[in-house]
């Protein structure tokens, strides 16, 4: 147990290293906050202020922060002074759910990301009734003041509730915080919501580290969707902010009146472009309710709506306005079962459940299909959302919320009833911030919902006349062939680039970014953290500094197996200064026989550095064949300092096939083509494979006597060769750490809205060490890791059974949420994942396979599902899971650093794994096995939706209904031979 500074007290806790230091840091107040409160001649000294404080809608980094600010405020004025939290959100209010807030609570979140210190609730206060137990509440309370923290809805309803109590003339006041990741509650009053700045600075992390990835294999296009169903704003910061080559925006495409097709088309186009210049690899953004902002696709979702809440088993496309039975029809067919199958209590469409990038890589490929069947593109879809909206808040979300939160406090001290808190001139440092306070009802509009008119604050959406977008718009020229991608690396806490500012917020910075591509080389990333990042030193042993540097016998090594045995001695080296190099003035070969990982680029760096010592020259080859042909990428001083301590393997290569190269003769044809190329040593990058093709070459080279020196290096995400003499490979470290900080957000998450359940899918290749290593960071409450049933019977049958037990626990207990970590279901290769790890995998492989089937390949698709899904929904008690199951496949490129000038959370980034349907360090799936994967991940949740309402309701009818549909469905299944 360790003490920690907060807030000028001392707090006992335990957290990890980077929470420790976040609680170190204190937030910066306006200048203009730091006057005294108690100036005001008609208070006495007995004057005490009670007020209540709520989070309402979804999460969004630092409103911990606000809270912190409304308590620091009221505890300068009076110590007697009392802040309840109002739990679940506004429904707290007027279900008189709440605690008292003290230091020892608040203490624990302070400069946190997620909502989970009081909880949030998406529920308004809407009827009599729940405003009556509002002002019940508060005279119980003796309440002065309430705050509510949220978004435009939530503040409407601040607004309402405001009006309610001034009605009724009582004393306490109701005040707004602006909060909302979308940057939608934005206007002539607000500058910007808080959480914008943090998520869109993480989903532009995530984002570089695929525009890495992209850089470094050049063989795959990349749609990514990112949270914003109103508004693109969180699109348009993150175009601006990372350069992709395609980018689109919603309220740009409603103004065009553009169709979906024509959106295509122009994927298409783009694709066909970079084609003819060698370039078959790019990334595109797509805004999340694009696809609401169609408007052909809007008609239609309005006509389903209208048909669908009548019976849906008797649903008829024909019914469709011939427009819309048009559109319908151009939609893929699960995205058509989507449309249907996925609806609200209401009956209608879940726009927000349409997987945007999904469709449009479907229809892509199938033009390609028809149009340019030549073309052999591959596709990756990428949804970014929950993993920005419980992250720890960077400087300007921390010191903004405190900032906030202490205005709230002066609104409620002032008794000004109905205002949200502001602060202008967010551009300047926060010491020069002005905090003020405007009254909601100048942003009330009325709107139509429903037909009726309704008070609401009006969105903000992007404005196509803008300075951001029209710099977006100029710059997308360029970037659509030009590789102008940039990686902005994670967010920093301290150093030079701590007060890096959205555009959105600086707009003057608009012109620096202009300027900036304008000086771009084609396929180099930067961005001022890389660019800091270059000119950091890397730090080796001292022994390395020598140029006399050298090795030294220790011991020999345990015998080699059997099949690897040669006449020559295996030996350990220790590296010593004084111990004159053996070769001199010779020439190194370089290759890298596995997928690059974290610090690829600084192992080439350090052999060239280390070649340059002693005269020698490095040639790095792609690929095997490279050798063959003596085709080779020279390094040079150039290279050293443009990729130093950067992420992006700027030298292809091509994952090799051990099967294709292991045989004597193509053995030793490599040993001969590299004597020819005049290389003294081949020095082999790579994992578990890599090893053994170096073991391979290195045990025929001796069996035909050559010179030639074979050795390798460890560098490896998985960690797949870690062993005695092995402690770590290069990779590893940045991996994990990096997807701990996706799936600790992720919990966050979950404990702050108490209602999901998530099941994310890591990969881990091989091994589960990486598992093994996140879980401990992150404590998810379940991880199922393969090695656990490798001699099981039925094990597949028992990783859903154990699933299902600890929900059913958990939900028993009040927690029907929670976090289950696992690891790829089913790989193409046949090497990793859990069927495969089974006792009895062929018969898992072939039922999940029918299982996955079973929704598209019965007569009437469209009609069992409708069935299936009205069925299913009246089932009681369904445990909730996640819209989306995979939810994290990520990996990074340069180890997280401590500098002696600054500290960081996160490094640049090189690699970044695909969230959903691929595996994309082993083999890379076409579509259908996408597709199938990501219906296997879908199929199990539904079974532990399934096994939980047998062990919940073994009696309920209408499941087994269900369940007999179901063996109706495999049965025709097994008629038709599928």
């Amino acid at each position: 147990m360790e003490n920690y500074k907060f807030c000028n007290r001392s707090v006992s806790t335990e957290f990890s290293d980077i929470q420790s230091f976040r609680f170190e840091w204190n937030p910066v107040l306006p200048e203009a906050l730091k006057t005294h409160v108690c100036d005001i001649d008609y208070l006495d000294d007995e004057f005490t202020l009670n007020v209540a404080v709520l989070f309402s809608g979804g999460q969004a980094p630092g409103g911990h922060n606000v809270i912190l600010g409304i308590y620091d405020f009221l505890m300068q004025h009076n110590n007697e002074n009392k802040l309840y939290g109002i739990l679940g959100g506004s429904k707290g209010l007027f279900t008189k759910s709440y605690i008292e807030l003290n230091l020892e609570i608040i203490s624990k979140y302070k400069n946190g990301g997620g909502f989970h210190m009081i909880g949030s609730g998406r529920d308004k206060i809407e009827t009599s009734d729940q405003l009556q137990k509002c002002l019940e509440l508060a005279t119980e309370l003796d309440l002065d003041g309430i705050v509510i923290i949220g978004g435009d809805d939530s503040n409407t309803n601040s607004a309402i509730l405001a009006e309610f109590f001034a009605s009724k003339k009582h004393k306490c006041v109701v005040t707004g915080v602006p909060k909302t990741i979308d940057g939608d509650l934005k206007n002539q009053y607000i500058e910007c919501s808080y959480g914008f700045d943090t998520a869109c600075k993480v989903y532009s992390e995530l984002i570089g580290n695929i525009s890495s990835s992209i850089l470094t294999t050049k063989d795959k296009y990349c749609f990514v969707r990112l949270m914003g169903r109103s508004a693109s704003n969180i699109l348009l910061e993150c175009a601006l902010r990372t350069n992709p080559n395609l980018a689109f925006c919603s309220e740009e495409i409603k103004a065009e009146n553009r169709s979906l097709e024509n959106i295509v088309d122009e994927i298409v186009d783009l694709m066909v472009e970079r084609h003819r210049i060698q370039k078959d690899y790019g990334l595109i953004l797509i805004a999340e309710g694009l696809v609401e902002f169609i408007p052909e696709i809007s008609v239609l979702i309005s006509e389903l709506n209208e048909l669908l809440n009548n019976d849906n088993s008797n649903f008829d496309k024909n019914q469709l306005t011939p427009e819309s039975l048009k559109i319908f029809d151009f939609l893929p067919e699960q995205i058509r079962i989507g449309f249907l199958a996925d609806r609200d209590g209401h009956g209608n469409v879940q726009v927000s459940k349409i997987e945007t990038e999904i469709l449009l890589m479907l229809l892509v490929e199938k033009k390609l299909k028809k149009q340019h069947k030549d073309f052999d593109l591959k596709f990756s879809t990428q949804f970014l959302g929950y993993e920005g909206r419980c992250s720890m808040p960077s400087n300007f979300d921390s010191n903004y919320c405190y900032s906030l939160g202490y205005v709230a406090g002066n609104i409620v001290f002032n008794r000004l009833n109905g205002y949200i808190t502001t602060l202008s001139d967010l551009h300047e440092p926060a010491e020069k911030w002005n905090p003020k306070a405007y009254p909601l009802i100048k942003m009330i509009n009325l709107e139509k919902r429903k037909g009726k008119n309704v008070p609401v604050i009006k969105k903000y959406l992007v404005e196509l006349d803008g300075p951001c977008f029209k710099a977006f718009a100029q710059l997308r020229k360029k970037w659509r062939l030009f590789d102008s991608y940039e990686s902005p690396g994670g967010i920093q806490f301290e150093g030079p680039n701590v007060n890096d500012c959205l555009y959105l917020v600086n707009t003057k910075l608009l012109e620096d970014i202009i300027k900036r591509n304008e000086e771009k080389i084609d396929g180099f990333i930067t961005s001022s953290l890389l660019n800091q990042r270059r000119k950091t030193q890397i730090q080796i042993h001292p022994k390395l500094y020598s140029p006399d540097c050298g090795t030294k016998l220790l011991q020999q090594c345990s015998a080699p197996s059997d099949s690897c045995t040669c006449s020559t001695r295996y030996l350990t080296f220790d590296i010593m200064a004084g111990q004159k190099s053996k070769l001199r003035n010779q020439c190194f070969a370089v290759i890298h026989l596995d997928i690059p990982a974290s610090g690829s680029t600084n192992v080439l760096i350090g052999i060239y550095r280390r070649a340059q010592q002693i005269g020698n020259s490095v040639k790095v080859f792609k690929t095997i064949d490279d050798i063959f042909e003596n085709n080779y990428t020279t390094i040079d001083s150039t290279f050293a300092v443009n990729y130093n301590n950067t992420g992006t393997y700027p030298i292809s290569y091509t994952q090799y096939d051990m099967s294709k190269y292991s045989s004597n003769e193509t053995l030793e044809k490599i040993i001969k083509s590299c004597e020819t190329n005049d290389c003294s040593a081949l020095i082999i990058l790579g994992g578990l494979n890599a090893m053994a093709m170096a073991l391979l070459l290195n045990n025929c080279k001796n069996n035909i006597n050559s010179k030639l020196l074979i050795n390798a290096a460890p560098v490896s995400y998985s960690n797949d060769i870690h062993n005695d003499f092995v402690e770590l490979a290069v990779g590893y470290n940045s991996y994990t750490k990096t997807l701990a900080q996706v799936v600790s957000s992720l919990c966050i998450d979950c404990i702050s809205a108490k209602k999901y359940w998530f099941l994310v899918s890591v990969e881990s290749g091989l091994v589960s060490d990486i598992m093994v290593e996140v879980a401990l960071q992150c404590h998810p409450n379940i991880t199922i890791l393969p090695e656990s049933y490798l001699q099981r019977p039925n094990s597949f049958e028992q990783i859903i059974t154990d699933i299902t037990d600890i929900i059913i626990e958990r939900s028993i207990s009040g927690q029907n949420y929670g976090v289950i970590l696992t690891t790829g279901i089913l790989c193409e290769d046949g090497q990793s994942g859990y069927i495969t790890s089974c006792h009895n995998m062929s018969t898992s492989i072939t039922e999940w396979k029918h299982l996955a089937l079973s929704l598209r390949c019965c007569n009437n698709i469209v009609e069992h599902s409708m069935k299936l899904k009205s069925c299913y929904n009246k089932v009681v008690n369904v445990i909730r899971l996640s819209d989306r199951p995979s939810l994290a496949f990520l990996r990074s490129m340069d180890q997280r650093f401590s500098l002696s000038n600054y500290y960081t959370l996160c490094g640049s980034i090189q690699f970044c794994g695909k969230m959903g349907y691929t595996c994309p360090y082993t083999y890379w799936f076409d579509y259908n096995d996408k597709y199938e994967l990501y219906s296997q991940l879908r199929e199990i949740l539904k079974n532990i939706q399934y096994l939980t309402l047998l062990k919940y309701k073994n009696d309920n009818s209408r499941f087994h209904k269900l369940v007999a549909e179901e063996s109706e469905i495999l049965q025709k299944l097994k008629d038709n031979n599928l």
